[in-house]
C-alpha cells in the first residue's frame, strides 16, 4: 500500500541507513567541494568555524561508514572496541550521538580554556605562560584555584533516557506536591 505522495517509490522496505549514508555522502561532498572551491580561489582564506562540520550527523555518519568498511574494521581501536560491536551493543545512532555530545563539550571546553587564557594574558601582559600557569592553574593547564576549579564542560557528565514517560519522576514538584506543601 502505498501513501499519498509516494506513487513513484518502491513499496519493499529498504535499508534506511544505506539510504542516510548515500545521501549523507552527496551532501558531505557537496560541502567539500565548497571549501576546496573556496581555498583554491584565495590561499589566505581563514576557515574559523569548521567546528559545526565536525559535529554535524551527517558527516560523522559518512566517517563511521568510511572506518567500518576500512581494512582494519575488525580490529579493535584504542577505546577497545570494533564497529561490530558498536553495532551489536550499542547501535550506530546512539553511538554517533554520543559521539556527537562529546566533540560539543570537548569544543566548549576548549573554547572556554582558550578565553580565560586569553583574557589572563591581555590582564598580565608582562608575566609570562609559565608564571601564568603557576600563579591560576597551579602549574597545570586548567584554571583553578586552591579552593576553585573553572567549570569544565568536558567533564560534565551526560545520560541519555529514551522514554521517560512515567518510569521516572520529573524533577520539578507536581501541582499536588506543591499544594499539600502549602
Amino acid at each position: 500500500m502505498l501513501l499519498e505522495g509516494q506513487e513513484g517509490m518502491s513499496a519493499v522496505n529498504t535499508d534506511e541507513l544505506a539510504q542516510a549514508v548515500r545521501e549523507a555522502e552527496r551532501r558531505v561532498l557537496k560541502i567539500q567541494t565548497k571549501l576546496h572551491r573556496w581555498a583554491c580561489d584565495d590561499p589566505r582564506r581563514r576557515f574559523d568555524d569548521l567546528f559545526n562540520l565536525v559535529a554535524d550527523a551527517g558527516f560523522l555518519l559518512v566517517a563511521w561508514d568510511r572506518v567500518r568498511g576500512n581494512k582494519g574494521a575488525r580490529t579493535a581501536g584504542v577505546d577497545g572496541r570494533t564497529p561490530r560491536s558498536v553495532v551489536a551493543e550499542q547501535g550506530v545512532e546512539d553511538f554517533l550521538d554520543e559521539l556527537r555530545a562529546q566533540a560539543v563539550f570537548a569544543y566548549l571546553s576548549y573554547y572556554t580554556w582558550r578565553t580565560v587564557w586569553r583574557w589572563l594574558r591581555r590582564k598580565h601582559r608582562r608575566s609570562s605562560r609559565k608564571e601564568l600557569r603557576s600563579r591560576y592553574c597551579g602549574g597545570a593547564w586548567w584554571p583553578a584555584s586552591q579552593d576553585r576549579e573553572l567549570c569544565n564542560p568536558e567533564k560534565v557528565g551526560t545520560t541519555r533516557y529514551r522514554d521517560r514517560g512515567s518510569i521516572m519522576p520529573p524533577p520539578w514538584p507536581t501541582i499536588e506536591e506543591d499544594r499539600q506543601a502549602a
